[in-house]
């Protein structure tokens, strides 16, 4: 795995949590909205429904204890990440890495936060990305 790939997992988490999130929310939606009944077409049932409700209750607690999970896994991975990071020398270097895959920010605010220009903050990036691989071989190729 490259630097970058092994940094941006955190990104990935994110964007992972956010969908279970998502995902919990709109269950509780349909599970609050009402229901619509149609009249225009007779229902026979041969054997029970069953009760939504309980069906909805274990779909949103199978998706809340997937959350837990991977809100540990990323708070797991977030403290690894950040003490390697913090390992990386000199400090802007690290700066730049935390900024760009803890942070998630984009290269233009680090630039502007840094007081660099765009190119110039990407060539650090890449520095900062090439001394991370070096400090950390177990994790990088």
């Amino acid at each position: 795995m490259r630097a970058k790939e092994y940094l941006s997992q955190t990104a990935v988490l994110t964007r992972r949590i956010k969908q279970v999130e998502d995902q919990i929310e709109e269950l509780r939606t349909e599970v609050s909205s009402p229901k619509a009944i149609r009249y225009d077409k007779d229902n026979v049932q041969s054997s029970p429904a069953g009760d939504a409700l309980a069906a909805y209750m274990v779909r949103i607690e199978a998706e809340t204890l997937k959350l837990i999970a991977l809100k540990e896994e990323y708070l797991n991975l977030y403290s690894e990440i950040r003490d390697r990071i913090n390992k990386v020398m000199p400090g802007l270097y690290a700066d730049v890495l935390f900024m760009r895959y803890i942070e998630q920010k984009p290269f233009v605010r680090i630039a502007d936060e840094l007081g660099f220009g765009y190119e110039w903050t990407c060539r650090l990036h890449g520095r900062a990305l090439q001394e991370f691989a070096k400090i950390n071989p177990d994790v990088c190729q």
